[in-house]
């Protein structure tokens, strides 16, 4: 949507009625929570971040070359990017009458409504620190402001901006495969207040090994018990999960 630079001064918001994709979501949200009697919390969509929105509405390579030529007009494009999350997320939290997870990064994981909102940043695994700083924590913190806290989902490595994301305001948590980041490093420049939310991946970054399942519980606990690090671990893809199959996967997972 963005041929020149100047084009962000030039956005209008499209809004959230039926004709549009989030407007289709907030209605199918509205029907599963109705058909299941509102027995059952409804998850979030799979909530994209303001950097995140911003590079798909420019281009990605464009925005992260505008980044550092056009810093103005990329911030600008943030502010207007966050203000459509945080509306969006409202939307959500409404739409099924606050009965919902504010969490995507993984199903089957419960994120208490008072204590935030999760979302992904993914460029935060191709980014340096002062992108970070620059372009990513003031609005992350803008977010967290408005829902009391942020868990931020990344596909790809982070332990090389630990250290700025240890600085944002109201950052709760962290998720991340065991695989593309690594979990013992993590753990011990993280912030101890920080939650580490770990799966394991079919995908791996700077040579990380792929675990399986019982490999990734077994790191979960090492780290565990040799850190300050609180730490949920999560386990995807194909597993058995009859009481029989995680009696034993528990049982394998302690020798």
């Amino acid at each position: 949507m963005i041929h020149n630079p100047s084009d962000v001064y030039d956005l209008h918001e499209t809004g959230f009625g039926s004709e549009t994709l989030a407007g289709k979501m907030l209605e199918k949200m509205h029907y599963f929570h109705n058909k299941t009697q509102r027995m059952l919390p409804v998850y979030e969509a799979d909530l994209q971040g303001p950097f995140s929105v911003a590079s798909q509405v420019w281009g990605i390579e464009s925005f992260l070359m505008a980044v550092y030529e056009y810093p103005d007009e990329v911030h600008h494009l943030l502010s207007l990017c966050t203000d459509v999350v945080i509306k969006f997320a409202k939307l959500m939290r409404d739409i099924v009458n606050n009965d919902w997870i504010p969490y995507h990064c993984a199903p089957a994981v419960w994120l208490p409504p008072e204590k935030g909102i999760a979302y992904s940043e993914d460029l935060l695994a191709v980014v340096s620190h002062k992108i970070v700083s620059e372009f990513i924590r003031p609005y992350c913190e803008c977010i967290a402001s408005e829902f009391g806290g942020v868990l931020l989902h990344s596909c790809g490595s982070i332990n090389h901006i630990i250290d700025e994301l240890n600085q944002i305001d109201g950052l709760v948590g962290l998720n991340f495969a065991s695989s593309e980041t690594n979990l013992p490093l993590l753990a011990e420049s993280a912030d101890d207040s920080l939650v580490l939310t770990v799966h394991n991946s079919p995908v791996s970054c700077n040579g990380l090994p792929i675990p399986n399942a019982i490999e990734h519980i077994k790191l979960c606990k090492s780290v565990f018990r040799q850190s300050h690090a609180k730490i949920l671990c999560q386990v995807f893809g194909g597993i058995d999960m009859s009481p029989i199959a995680v009696e034993q996967l528990v049982e394998s997972s302690n020798s």
